[in-house]
């Protein structure tokens, strides 16, 4: 590769591309497939710094990652030989490998090019019901976890490619072009055609794809590098052990221009994700993590204001559902909404230092604490007896809209 110019690489490429599919319905050809991939690989990392993402990458991405579809396919139909098997994996492997090392070396607003790219081939784009079988539908998850994961794994690569430069430059780590200092906009760095359809996973039936893109959402969103700090959900005597930032930070017009233009969908997909039924422990963990993010990040009043009023639209639908003895969620995932409610309402009302919020808030704990410790961090996340299990709650016990 040293001998071709950079400007001739993509020739090359192209090449081994077209080389790769003619082999991709021969059955017994699975080693020859990964190692055509390797080569792929030296040439796609070797070419990423001076050619980056033009439309001719991007199109060298997309059909890999058809070729990667397809990979799943034919696993799908054969019998389940685990020699087979474990060449196919082999091979979807090397497709993945070389996704996440080209990705890595490009500036973010490229990067992002790529992730859209990902985004826009998961089958849940591209099938129809007619076409939904079971096996068809496991395979489909299947492929929509890895690429998931594969847009998570790009992200965390590349940010802790960030985070040894700033260590080693003592500054702080924005989003940005390794061409220039020049922050990266949030509506740049989130381009609706990615933003959309993650904000619409949020609520996809699987757990497991949920969470995911909850953690692909806290990694898009956490540039200060919180997210560890946020990520279990409790109530601290003292916040200042979490280790945020208590000063008032200038907020940036274009996170809050950002937030104004979709707010309103992050709050609405977040609302049918946090009542979904097969919510798990991780599963809240995440949504508390995001939720404290958003806000913390655009650190803006009528964010605030918003995300405050979605809690209290949350804790308004739960407390109906038990009402009218609605069985959509257990009563445990009932009393891990209700604890994740006071914790958030907890952390920002005192990193805020809003007062009269704070006390009313610690007020509710307290009664909490007295009458219903099963509504409170980490009660709430455990197994617990069916005689605590009550279906009328303490107003007391609650979050008042009319006081907050």
């Amino acid at each position: 590769m040293n001998s071709i110019k950079y400007h001739n690489s993509y020739v090359i490429i192209d090449l081994l591309l077209n080389h790769l599919e003619k082999y991709l319905d021969i059955g017994d050809r699975t080693n020859i497939k990964t190692s055509i991939m390797n080569v792929i690989h030296d040439s796609l990392v070797f070419a990423a710094p001076n050619t980056g993402v033009g439309s001719t990458m991007l199109g060298g991405i997309t059909r890999l990652l058809e070729c990667l579809k397809k990979s799943f396919q034919i696993a799908s139909r054969r019998s389940r030989t685990p020699s087979k098997d474990q060449n196919e994996q082999q091979f979807q492997t090397a497709v993945i490998n070389v996704i996440e090392d080209f990705a890595e070396k490009l500036p973010d607003f490229q990067m992002m090019e790529i992730i859209k790219c990902i985004v826009t081939s998961l089958p849940i784009y591209h099938q129809s019901i007619q076409e939904k079988t079971k096996d068809s539908s496991d395979t489909n998850l299947k492929f929509q976890l890895l690429l998931l994961k594969t847009i998570q794994n790009i992200i965390l690569k590349k940010r802790s490619r960030q985070s040894t430069l700033t260590n080693s430059s003592k500054v702080t780590t924005t989003y940005s072009s390794e061409q220039s200092n020049e922050i990266t906009s949030t509506l740049t760095t989130f381009p609706h055609q990615l933003f959309d359809p993650l904000i619409k996973m949020m609520s996809a039936s699987e757990s497991e794809v949920r969470l995911i893109v909850l953690e692909i959402l806290q990694l898009l969103v956490d540039r200060r590098y919180y997210a560890d700090k946020l990520c279990k959900i409790r109530i601290p005597k003292d916040i200042s052990q979490l280790g945020l930032p208590t000063e008032t930070r200038k907020s940036r017009l274009f996170d809050i221009a950002f937030m104004k233009k979709f707010g309103h969908q992050f709050c609405s997909q977040l609302y049918k994700c946090i009542l979904i039924e097969n919510n798990t422990k991780k599963n809240f963990y995440a949504i508390y993590c995001l939720m404290n993010l958003v806000t913390i990040e655009a650190n803006d009043q009528d964010v605030l204001v918003d995300v405050i009023h979605f809690c209290l639209e949350v804790q308004s639908a739960i407390i109906k559902m038990m009402d009218e003895d609605q069985q959509k969620l257990s009563k445990i995932n009932y009393h891990c909404i209700h604890a994740l409610i006071a914790a958030y309402f907890n952390l920002i009302s005192k990193l805020y230092d809003i007062t009269s919020f704070s006390r009313y808030v610690d007020q509710v704990i307290r009664n909490r604490e007295l009458h219903a410790p099963y509504l409170l961090p980490p009660d709430a996340f455990h197994s617990i007896s069916k005689e605590n299990l009550l279906k009328h709650i303490s107003k007391k016990c609650l979050f008042s809209q009319e006081i907050i």
